[in-house]
């Protein structure tokens, strides 16, 4: 089956593997999930490998990763020695076209529970009223800066349903 070369949002479900726990050319450790793309469309069937990377920085976030989206329960050893497997599961992902050394090559940025990942999962007022307080007129003057800089604002465009509703044919006369 092909490899995927496309950037975007796709679900994808785990296929077969051998061994889930990998190691880098680096030394970092990794769970390494191939997945099929199973979304409707010209990507359907093809595939890639998402890596969600084990060490002292990553590991919580890799975990919670795992749990959310697989029911995962923690167990790498059981992960290692295959007793334990993510096969079958769906999950949804986010791919970007990244460029190294001279390559363009397709890489999983973001594996997130099937259906998720778009949606906006609120902030706590006091986080946030905390972030504002330490960055929020930063982010006025960079905007302001930026805005000069560009003479002119984008415009929104109107939703299709509203631009729909507001149509000629709509009209009493």
């Amino acid at each position: 089956m092909p490899l995927l070369n496309k950037a975007g949002r796709f679900d994808a479900r785990v296929r077969h593997a051998d061994q889930w726990i990998g190691e880098s050319g680096t030394g970092t450790v990794y769970v390494g999930l191939p997945l099929e793309i199973i979304s409707e469309g010209e990507c359907q069937g093809q595939h890639i490998t998402g890596y969600l990377y084990i060490n002292d920085n990553t590991l919580d976030r890799t975990i919670e990763t795992l749990a959310e989206c697989f029911g995962f329960d923690g167990d790498l050893e059981g992960l290692y020695q295959g007793t334990k497997s993510l096969e079958g599961y769906e999950c949804s992902i986010v791919t970007e076209i990244e460029h190294y050394n001279g390559e363009a090559r397709c890489k999983v940025q973001w594996i997130n529970p099937l259906g998720g990942g778009n949606g906006i999962t609120p902030v706590e007022q006091d986080k946030f009223k905390s972030l504002l307080s330490r960055m929020g007129v930063r982010a006025k003057a960079i905007a302001e800066g930026k805005l000069k800089d560009m003479g002119t604002r984008p415009q929104p465009v109107a939703p299709a349903s509203q631009s729909a509703a507001t149509g000629t044919d709509d009209l009493p006369f």
